[in-house]
């Protein structure tokens, strides 16, 4: 399981964590708190780290594990569920995706867009909670399931639609009656219009 990100596209900004557009450009500076790029996040360096550059790179590792029976999964981190779509549109059909749903809850929304624009590829859960927000550094605080602003009865629903059959790595400490509600929900059929109640303790 690996973070695979494109520098050429997006890149967070070291002082503060947001993510910013990379306008490829050495005098660019934080949208949001003004602090300049470092010197990888801008050309030449990006010639080492661009799309094509970092498929031709995550084709050959998946070629290595898949020789040792193993798989390659790419985990979602700041990119936006398009740019993974064009990620693993080049891609060998053995390479997964790892739905950080953590990642998902700070840097996108709907969060669940990479459910649904990647099910296809969709193998295992990377399961964490946080109160939201916009910075790695800052907001991916790893809570308890039902212990920050997930919606996990949505995400339940959302797997169940996506015939989810994959995995699932707990990145917190999770609650034992969080545990017994989540595998209640996703073992039962889930009515639509039922509503998002955690259990937090």
């Amino acid at each position: 399981n690996i973070h695979a990100r494109p520098d050429d596209e997006f890149t967070l900004c070291h002082s503060c964590g947001k993510r910013l557009i990379n306008l490829l450009d050495a005098t660019q500076r934080c949208d949001h708190c003004n602090a300049p790029l470092l010197d990888h996040q801008y050309p030449p360096y990006l010639a080492e780290n661009d799309l094509e550059t970092l498929v031709q790179r995550l084709c050959k590792v998946a070629e290595l594990l898949g020789a040792k029976g193993k798989r390659l999964l790419l985990e979602n981190t700041f990119e936006p569920p398009e740019l993974l779509v064009r990620l693993f549109e080049r891609m060998p059909e053995n390479v997964g995706f790892t739905y950080d749903v953590g990642h998902a809850q700070i840097y996108h929304k709907p969060p669940l867009d990479y459910v649904y624009l990647l099910r296809h590829r969709l193998t295992h859960l990377h399961l964490h909670d946080n109160a939201g927000g916009d910075s790695e550094h800052r907001h991916d605080q790893h809570l308890s399931p039902g212990a920050g602003s997930v919606n996990w009865y949505a995400l339940a629903r959302a797997l169940q639609n996506v015939d989810f059959k994959g995995t699932a790595t707990f990145e917190c400490w999770p609650t034992p009656g969080w545990v017994e509600w989540w595998r209640s929900l996703v073992e039962s059929p889930i009515e639509m219009g039922e509503d998002y109640a955690p259990v937090t303790s």
